[in-house]
């Protein structure tokens, strides 16, 4: 696993949970396809995603998600900003804000 330093801290408004989600981002006029990423942590106003090295990114654009319900075969849907940018070893971390809140019964679907 990832050793994620500072993106564990709550900056934010809202709780931040520790997970392991499953997901799949994909980058409008950029990107040809979804491609699989991974939630480390998590809250209704943000997270941090986990996205391959091969990806050229940069902070602004809008990564829309799908984040997979553990344990089900069902999803949420999100837009989010790029926030932040970090490369940690073989994988880059995105710092990233959701464009609309999560509800609070996503949120507790995709954290239990």
């Amino acid at each position: 696993m990832i050793d994620i330093g500072d993106f564990n801290i709550n900056r934010r408004g809202k709780f931040r949970a520790k997970t392991n989600l499953n997901a799949q981002y994909f980058i409008k006029k950029q990107s040809s396809r979804y491609i699989d990423c991974q939630i480390v942590n998590l809250s209704r106003t943000g997270a941090a995603v986990i996205v391959p090295l091969a990806e050229k990114l940069s902070c602004g654009p809008i990564m829309f998600l799908d984040i997979y319900i553990p344990k089900t075969l069902l999803h949420v849907s999100a837009q989010a900003e790029i926030k932040r940018i970090e490369q940690r070893g073989a994988e880059i971390i995105c710092g990233v804000k959701f464009t609309e809140l999560i509800s609070q019964s996503a949120f507790e679907q995709l954290t239990k």
